[in-house]
């Protein structure tokens, strides 16, 4: 898999120019209406892309994309004009989860999404009427974190099981100035968490399901980056998308030891502040601006490759096996989410009617097919198409043994 390039290349070493990431805005400005002014999340769920808006007139918006159209999934504000954003978003256990702000009450509300039905998860603001909104979500270690905001008393991370939440940090890791955790995401093994901070700048801590440790100089060295706005891994990497409201946002990659700034500021325009969601769909890295003057922009980035040394130093490379699995991938994933479908509409039913083939075919593979199709999507998100494929087989082979199974 190549690198995409996050550094100046010397001409006069290597032999040829830098290359930059290209950037295509893909939605209408706003969509369509002015008071939708950033894009607060973005995810991917069941191969559409979803968006989640902040719209104080009306109420938050949660938009899906198939790659072609923009459609709107839910009422806005959920019913409720006082949910001003969706502050935040992830797919755990076969569901879109969305986190939001709410303007009258100042307790946040988690809400699930099963693809038809949404529905509330959370006591309002998990108990503290302090805690405003839910700004960052990650699935980790088999469960779905939430990081809130929190002026008083500092951010706090709660991890849900299913059933249960669960505080799982000091308040504003130990720094009452981190109000936020503004943007979350698992990488190489651990969970990452940006936070918000305006007296030394925006910081990023790592937890190991034990520990936290700050990675980043606070601000990434400069004290106007005040927050990790947003978070995800593409090709290997960390991204996060920094706000700067004086030179616009800019987006930082991460490789486990070194920080690379890999975008102009602003993306060129000083009315974009920040870049409040970031996510990987159909192998291209897709990241949001908030702008109060136009509206929001969504930017679009694909996999950058290194130019070639000149013929007479040039080795055979080896041909890629990777990105012709995309579309064959992409197919499998589908057919895992279409079967799936049908075998839990079969096990829901053996349950209501008490077969004791729910037991047996039902209880545990289940669970073992969201799993896989889990990581399918993951890694089919990442642009490891060949894993992707993989999983999706595994995912396809059991359910095709749950049908046979319960048809016993």
């Amino acid at each position: 898999m190549k690198k995409i390039i996050v550094s100046t290349i010397l001409v006069a070493v290597i032999g040829f120019a830098a290359a930059q990431l290209t950037w295509t805005q893909v939605n209408t400005d706003g969509f369509g209406d002015v008071n939708n002014t950033h894009s607060d999340s973005m995810t991917v769920f069941s191969g559409n892309l979803y968006v989640g808006t902040d719209n104080r007139t009306t109420g938050t918006e949660v938009w899906r994309y198939d790659g072609t159209t923009w459609t709107q999934v839910n009422t806005d504000g959920f019913g409720d004009a006082n949910n001003w954003g969706s502050y935040s978003m992830a797919v755990y256990s076969g569901c879109l989860y969305v986190g939001t702000y709410n303007r009258l009450s100042r307790a946040t509300e988690v809400w699930r999404y099963d693809g038809t039905t949404w529905t509330q998860v959370n006591t309002d603001g998990f108990g503290d009427v302090n805690n405003t909104g839910s700004w960052s979500m990650a699935v980790y270690s088999g469960c779905l974190y939430v990081g809130t905001g929190n002026w008083r008393a500092g951010t706090e991370v709660w991890r849900y099981d299913g059933t249960t939440w669960t505080q799982v940090n000091v308040n504003g890791f130990g720094d009452v100035n981190n109000w936020y955790s503004w943007s979350m995401a698992g990488y190489s093994g651990c969970l990452y968490v940006g936070t918000y901070n305006r007296t030394t700048g925006a910081e990023v801590w790592e937890y190991d399901g034990t520990t936290w440790t700050q990675v980043n100089e606070d601000g990434f060295g400069d004290v106007e980056n005040t927050s990790s706005d947003s978070m995800t891994v593409y090709n290997g990497n960390l991204y996060v998308g920094v706000r700067n409201e004086s030179t616009g946002p800019e987006v930082w990659e991460y490789d486990g030891t070194t920080w690379t700034q890999v975008n102009v500021n602003g993306f060129g325009d000083t009315n974009n502040i920040g870049s409040y969601s970031m996510t990987v769909f159909s192998g291209c890295l897709y990241a949001e601006t908030w702008n109060p003057t136009t509206g929001t922009e969504v930017w679009e980035t694909s996999q950058i490759q290194v130019p070639q040394a000149p013929k007479s130093s040039q080795t055979t490379q080896p041909a890629d096996t990777n990105k012709p699995m995309r579309s064959l991938a992409s197919y499998r994933i589908s057919q895992v989410q279409s079967l799936l479908q049908e075998v839990q509409k079969t096990c829901a039913k053996l349950k209501d009617e008490n077969d004791p083939l729910y037991s047996k075919c039902c209880v545990t593979r289940l669970d073992e097919v969201t799993e896989y199709l889990e990581t399918a999507e993951k890694f089919y998100m990442g642009g490891n198409y060949i894993a992707a494929n993989y999983w999706a087989l595994e995912a396809l082979e059991l359910l095709q043994g749950i049908q046979e199974c319960c048809t016993q």
